[in-house]
């Protein structure tokens, strides 16, 4: 059963990302167990890139698929099998819900193949136990990001925060983005998760520092600029 939670995101250039870490830092907690981690995402999508588009009309019902692996390149070797997740993310209005298929994959395919490589369109159909959530069946995979991750716990208000840096794409499906530059996507995310019923008292001090509250992306930002010549 998905379990319903609310999110915000605070958006700023990634030059204040060392600002930003110093902020979280010093009114959050590590994460017990996931303080830090390198996270990678091939994200599908209609041929005709219909949940991007979702997403820039301000649709408030959204859906996002994607394939999720925690990647550790420094451990991991071609003849690694490693896990990964499908997860299809809803929005409903400032609402989100996901629901996760956990796989065993090789670990060179997934993080280095081109994605055009039939391996990855045949991911989705893997899916069998969300028999309320029936995925499209052209979906493909149009682009990876990764970034860094860092997790915090905010005992003020019992909320959790993430903090994302160097976040970037690196592949691109050039069946469906044809002679797109890779774009940079040169910003640092801090989200609240859970965060809905409470006041956030030192979010003044984050908004000082130059962040600011937006609905935010990663897929969305990436494809916008894929499609506008990588600006």
């Amino acid at each position: 059963m998905a379990t319903l939670s609310k999110e915000r995101k605070f958006i700023a250039p990634a030059m204040k990302a060392p600002l930003a870490l110093d902020l979280v830092r010093h009114y959050c907690m590590p994460d017990a167990r996931f303080p830090v981690g390198r996270i990678a995402s091939i994200y599908y999508d209609s041929p005709r890139l219909l949940a991007y588009r979702d997403k820039i009309e301000g649709d408030n019902l959204k859906k996002k698929v994607r394939v999720r692996w925690y990647a550790q390149p420094d451990q991991a070797t071609s003849s690694d099998r490693v896990a990964a997740f499908i997860e299809c993310k809803h929005r409903l209005g400032s609402c989100r819900f996901k629901h996760r298929t956990s796989l065993t994959l090789d670990y060179s395919t997934l993080d280095r193949a081109p994605l055009d490589d039939p391996f990855f369109a045949t991911l989705p159909s893997q899916v069998r136990d969300w028999n309320d959530d029936v995925l499209p069946l052209d979906l493909l995979p149009v682009v990876c990001i990764r970034y860094e991750r860092r997790r915090f716990y905010c005992p003020r208000t019992d909320t959790r925060v993430a903090l994302d840096t160097a976040i970037h794409v690196d592949r691109v499906n050039r069946n469906l983005v044809p002679n797109a530059n890779v774009p940079a996507i040169d910003l640092v995310v801090c989200e609240f998760k859970d965060a809905g019923q409470h006041d956030l008292p030192w979010v003044h001090t984050l908004c000082k520092a130059g962040f600011r509250l937006k609905s935010f992306s990663k897929y969305g930002t990436s494809v916008e600029r894929l499609l506008n010549g990588g600006l």
